[in-house]
């Protein structure tokens, strides 16, 4: 039973051994690099006809399409905005003050908590543009949390969003 045991353990070690080496350290890679290989990775998928559900999240910035986003139809969502943020951190900080008076009803607490609550209620959300040739804007969206648009992104367009992070969903 016990050189059984010592075999089966034996073979994994083995096992494990194996697929470390066979495993590919992306680490080193640029982002240049890395950008190419997940596009080789996506092209050669869809040669073998698999389909590959990405969900991407995306941050404030600009993405290319063809570049960083391949080109297709997709569903965005918004996860989070930057007022939401600024709101949580204002509250946090009127919890924080209120913890270290130990009054409950200092100027600076009610300060605090009434800022977060302020930004919450002018949160609107993030807002998603497709822009064109010569920053032209062809298509423009504002989601606020858990909202979601159809996005069809085709040709030399980016997709730019701002004021959040959202996810992007093949459709």
């Amino acid at each position: 039973m016990k050189r059984c045991f010592a075999m089966l353990l034996a073979l994994l070690l083995c096992c494990a051994a194996a697929s470390a080496e066979t495993a590919l350290d992306v680490t080193a890679l640029t982002d240049d690099q890395l950008c190419a290989l997940y596009r080789e990775i996506r092209t050669e998928a869809a040669l073998r006809g698999l389909a590959l559900a990405d969900i991407l999240t995306l941050g404030e910035g600009r993405y290319i399409v063809g570049e960083d986003i391949e080109p297709g139809a997709y569903i965005i969502t918004c996860v989070g905005t930057d007022t939401e943020e600024l709101s949580r951190s204002f509250g946090s900080l009127g919890a924080m003050m209120d913890g270290l008076s130990g009054n409950g009803g200092s100027a600076m607490t009610d300060l605090y908590s009434s800022l977060g609550s302020l930004y919450a209620s002018l949160d609107e959300g993030v807002t998603v543009e497709i822009i064109g040739d010569y920053g032209t804007v062809i298509k423009s969206v504002q989601l606020k949390k858990g909202e979601s648009a159809t996005l069809t992104l085709e040709g030399r367009v980016a997709l730019k969003v701002s004021e959040g992070t959202c996810q992007l969903e093949s459709k």
